[in-house]
């Protein structure tokens, strides 16, 4: 991932709303964009540039407060955001006891770590040692950069095998990111956008309305990566 957008996540912004530079954008492969955009919400500066109509109907902005990612989100206000996961990739379950492999784990006992998600730590007793041993972690830009390789690995290398550098290789990993028996019934049925779309969508929809919405936000966030490839 560029040190030029995680120097942007840094910043202040109003809303919390962050947007990616478009020549910056252009110099990452599909997969830092699917997850960057698709994904983690974030928004598209143009620049110069006339942009083509944005297919989320947010005039390019990022998603809004609590809803995108950031780089330092997970230890809490004072880095990033105190909710979802670790990171720009919103590490949790699975996907975070690995970082506790690899980057060591917080002075917390093995079981907690093995049994319980990022929100459910979060409301513990444990929370204070976590959220200090992920305080020193977001600092790190090797770290953001084995979290964005290690997002890639599970998500989008599959998606790539199966669909190429294409807009339903996005789509299916930001739904396996979401769900990944969903993704991995979808791969071995090489379903088309439509396809994914719906089956999403429905998904979301059976738990409830709302939640059904926020499917189709999700999707639409990911047919950015269209304009953007064509333009």
């Amino acid at each position: 991932m560029n040190p030029i957008l995680i120097t942007i996540g840094d910043q202040a912004h109003p809303n919390g709303y962050e947007s990616a530079p478009i020549h910056v954008l252009r110099e990452l492969d599909r997969g830092d964009q699917t997850l960057l955009i698709g994904v983690a919400g974030w928004g598209v500066n143009w620049g110069e540039e006339s942009p083509p109509p944005d297919p989320a109907g947010l005039d390019w902005k990022g998603s809004r407060p609590r809803r995108g990612k950031r780089f330092k989100d997970g230890p809490g206000p004072k880095l990033g955001t105190g909710y979802g996961g670790l990171g720009i990739c919103h590490a949790d379950s699975s996907f975070l006891r690995r970082v506790y492999l690899d980057w060591g784990s917080p002075n917390i006992p093995q079981s907690v770590l093995d049994s319980r998600s990022y929100d459910q730590i979060r409301k513990s007793k444990h929370w204070h040692a976590w959220q200090e041993w992920g305080a020193t972690l977001v600092q790190s830009h090797i770290f953001h950069t084995y979290l964005v390789n290690e997002w890639k690995r599970k998500y989008w290398g599959p998606a790539l095998e199966v669909y190429g550098e294409t807009v339903e290789a996005s789509l299916n990993a930001r739904i396996s990111n979401s769900s990944s028996s969903l993704g991995r019934a979808l791969r071995r049925e090489k379903a088309g956008i439509a396809e994914q779309v719906t089956r999403y969508v429905e998904r979301g929809k059976k738990k409830s309305p709302r939640s059904g919405r926020r499917m189709e936000a999700r999707v639409n966030l990911v047919l950015r990566l269209s304009e953007i490839w064509k333009s």
